[in-house]
C-alpha cells in the first residue's frame, strides 16, 4: 500500500517498505523493537572466532546504518588490534561520523579517519546543540591518554 497522497506518485514504483525491519537477534527468540529499544553501548573488538560471516560492506551498508538510526545517549569503545583490516576502523568512523548520539567515545588513534571522527563528534557537541545541555567524553589511548570533556 503506498503512503502517497494521490496514486499518480506511485506509478511504477515498489510497495512503501517499513522504515525499520525488526532483525531477529542470533541465538536468541526475542526481536529488536525500534519503538522501545535503545543502544547503551556500541563496542567494536576483535571477534571471539571466526563464526562471524558478515562481509566489510554488509556491515557498512546494513549494521551500521542500523546502529545509527537507535543510538542515543551511548558509548563507543572500538579496540581492534592489528590483525584485522585497517579499513574497518575506517568504516566504522565514515559509518558513524554523522551520529549525533554519542556520549562517550573511549578508543585509539585509528589515522587520519578517527581523527575526523573526533573533531566531528566534538562539532556536534559543542555547535550542533548549543541549546541543550550534551556532555560528551573522548578518551583517545595510545596518543598521550587524551580525555577531553565537552560541554
Amino acid at each position: 500500500m503506498c503512503r502517497h497522497t494521490s496514486d499518480n506518485d506511485c506509478r511504477g514504483s515498489a510497495p512503501a517498505l517499513p522504515r525499520f525491519e525488526k532483525p531477529p537477534i542470533k541465538g536468541d527468540s526475542r526481536q529488536i523493537d525500534f519503538k522501545y529499544d535503545r543502544i547503551e553501548s556500541i563496542e567494536f573488538g576483535n571477534p571471539p572466532d571466526e563464526s562471524v560471516k558478515e562481509t566489510l560492506e554488509q556491515f557498512r551498508t546494513k549494521t551500521l546504518p542500523m546502529i545509527r538510526s537507535i543510538a542515543s545517549g551511548c558509548s563507543l569503545k572500538v579496540f581492534v588490534d592489528s590483525s584485522h583490516p585497517h579499513n574497518l576502523c575506517d568504516i566504522i568512523f565514515d559509518g558513524l561520523k554523522e551520529c549525533t548520539g554519542l556520549s562517550d567515545i573511549d578508543l585509539s588513534n585509528y589515522g587520519e579517519k578517527c581523527q575526523q571522527f573526533i573533531r566531528r563528534q566534538i562539532e556536534f557537541a559543542v555547535w550542533k546543540e548549543p541549546l541543550r545541555e550534551r556532555r560528551l567524553q573522548v578518551t583517545v589511548h595510545d596518543s598521550a591518554e587524551i580525555t577531553l570533556f565537552c560541554h
